[in-house]
């Protein structure tokens, strides 16, 4: 007896044009509170919760996980613009469907360096020393 691969049709359950969602997925969406202008455009450009949307996580710890993510890349980029005292609340709630994740942010006071002076102990020789 012979037994062979036969080649079957590719199948494919299609909603309005987009793949069928996995009923075992957990879609959200997710609010961005507390910042506007190109603070929030940054932040959303950053946001893996906002990249991954369209393939949702299977549990609520993978959830989980990309919003631990997003909450410490958003950390990293408010301090890059100088928000050294922000602080980002979050809250999600599972009641509803698409879950909502709604994150808080609070900016504090922004730091700027307005001037910045080096000063060297000793004489530099002059080939050392470039003028900008």
């Amino acid at each position: 007896m012979v037994a062979g691969l036969v080649p079957s049709a590719k199948i494919s359950a299609q909603t309005n044009g987009q793949a069928a969602q996995n009923p075992n997925n957990i879609p959200y969406d997710l609010s961005l509170t507390g910042i506007t202008g190109s603070l929030k455009t940054r932040l959303e450009e950053l946001s893996i919760l906002i990249k991954d949307k369209k393939s949702p996580p299977r549990s609520y710890g993978a959830l989980r996980a990309r919003l631990e993510r997003d909450l410490k890349t958003f950390e990293k980029a408010l301090r890059s613009e100088g928000y050294y005292n922000a602080s980002i609340s979050h809250q999600i709630d599972s009641s509803q469907s698409p879950v909502a994740i709604t994150m808080r942010i609070f900016t504090g006071k922004q730091y700027k360096i307005d001037l910045v002076d080096l000063a060297f102990p000793g004489v530099l020789p002059e080939e050392t020393v470039v003028e900008a």
